[in-house]
């Protein structure tokens, strides 16, 4: 398998490159903890490549929309029980 499939340089035709690296993820039996983890660390590397099948931006999205949703439940669940 081919590094550059997964994290491909400016110069590859990243959508090619994508559309390839996410064939392999569907079938990968490990997409969803691969996925969890990028999520998870959110490093340097991670900012990177693909990881569970999601291309950097689409994991920032991930990333963004989970946070709404946990701001908003415990903003919720304040309101409904101010003490605790």
């Amino acid at each position: 398998m081919d590094y550059n499939t997964f994290f491909p340089n400016e110069d590859d035709v990243k959508r090619t490159r994508w559309d390839d690296a996410f064939r392999l993820c569907c079938d990968c039996p490990v997409r969803k903890p691969c996925l969890n983890l990028a999520l998870e660390r959110d490093g340097v590397e991670d900012r990177y490549g693909m990881f569970g099948g999601f291309t950097p931006k689409e994991r920032r999205h991930l990333r963004r929309k989970s946070e709404f949703w946990r701001e908003t439940y415990f903003a919720r669940l304040k309101r409904i029980r101010p003490d605790g």
